[in-house]
């Protein structure tokens, strides 16, 4: 299983060059001016209750993402894995590392947002239990709790309600 660990600022241009070649692939180019958070990803998503992670595999940072608390809401932010270390499960390594980051936390429900026409996140977010919950013109948002009221944990791959 590759290492996942908390973002250090050292790790600041190689997660940005991880996140803008993804965004790059979908959308064809890379405008690094839509993306202010990536200048400072430890000041953007680093100050507590906020988390950041990486997924690193021989001092190379091949995944992150990123929690924003919202009371008891966590909003995934930055999922991005390097295209040559996909299907591999670093992603879904980088998913249980902050599944286990919200349930410290006592987060009940994990929001995210994805484009509709982004098969792989999509399907990515589904086989996690998200599930949408609403859309407007650009993005699909899901959700999915973190434990259900009987206190286990939602299974992967089962349809949050």
């Amino acid at each position: 299983m590759v290492p996942i660990r908390p973002f250090r600022t050292s790790d600041q241009a190689a997660a940005r060059a991880l996140i803008e070649e993804g965004l790059g692939e979908h959308f064809g180019f890379v405008d690094r001016n839509a993306s202010p958070d990536l200048v400072d990803i430890a000041a953007s998503y680093g100050l507590s209750p906020n988390a950041f992670f990486v997924a690193e595999l021989d001092s190379v940072v091949v995944g992150t993402t990123g929690v924003v608390v919202q009371a008891a809401f966590g909003r995934l932010v930055r999922v991005a894995v390097a295209r040559r270390y996909r299907r591999h499960g670093i992603a879904t390594a980088l998913m249980d590392c902050v599944v286990g980051f919200a349930k410290q936390r006592g987060i009940v429900e994990l929001v995210a947002h994805t484009q509709p026409e982004w098969p792989d996140a999509m399907g990515f977010y589904k086989w996690h239990g998200f599930t949408p919950y609403g859309r407007d013109d650009v993005n699909v948002y899901l959700r999915r709790r973190v434990v259900l009221a009987s206190g286990s944990d939602l299974a992967r791959g089962q349809a949050a309600s």
